[in-house]
């Protein structure tokens, strides 16, 4: 840092490639190059809103709830700079998704929930449309509301939620490459049985993942 200045663009993208090798580094790096952004970008600025977005998942996955909402809340501030509100949407969705993850963790599961439902019906509208589901619904959207529900003692819910999402992979994976993601449905869908009480259902749900 002291060789290449608090406001280097080198520097930044140097501390981002540090995780590839150890994933450790992701807790720091991903804090430090958003650091490095915020002292040379003036807001609303689209890579300040992507180093708010690292740094946010990076505190998320160390569960870190301080850093992590001052994170989310850069990134929507900077999520401005993009003046179209259906591309703005759509680079959010994968913040907008995690941000229920974090809410459910911190015990807010009535917001996590609240937030999500404008997400379930865009996807499902976009599943009856394509057919399919899309990696950002696989990669944690699912998932997480499963979560936020069985947190919120929604455990019915938190079930239909699981059977959705494995559904639909099971779909996906039929049409084409790109849709494998029924081992982390089955591992949602046995936590949703479990709660309900339900443990030979979720054995088979975990036996069907081997």
């Amino acid at each position: 840092r002291a060789a290449h200045g608090p406001t280097s663009v080198q520097l930044e993208s140097l501390l981002m490639q540090i995780p590839a090798c150890d994933e450790a580094a992701l807790r720091w790096a991903a804090a430090d190059a958003f650091e490095i952004a915020a002292a040379r970008e003036r807001p609303p600025s689209t890579q300040l809103m992507r180093r708010a977005m690292e740094a946010f998942n990076s505190a998320l996955a160390f569960r870190d709830w301080a850093s992590a909402e001052r994170y989310y809340r850069s990134a929507l501030e900077n999520v401005e700079a993009i003046p179209e509100p259906a591309l703005r949407d759509r680079l959010t969705i994968g913040l907008r998704s995690r941000r229920i993850l974090q809410l459910a963790q911190r015990g807010d599961t009535d917001e996590a929930v609240q937030l999500a439902m404008p997400l379930k019906a865009e996807f499902d509208a976009e599943y009856l449309r394509i057919g399919r589901i899309t990696p950002v619904q696989a990669g944690g959207f699912w998932a997480a509301l499963s979560h936020a529900q069985r947190l919120g003692g929604r455990a019915a819910d938190a079930e239909q939620t699981a059977q959705t999402f494995l559904d639909r992979c099971l779909v996906t994976m039929k049409t084409g490459p790109g849709g494998v993601c029924d081992q982390r449905a089955l591992a949602v869908l046995a936590l949703a049985r479990l709660d309900l009480g339900r443990i030979a259902e979720a054995q088979a749900a975990v036996e069907q993942r081997l």
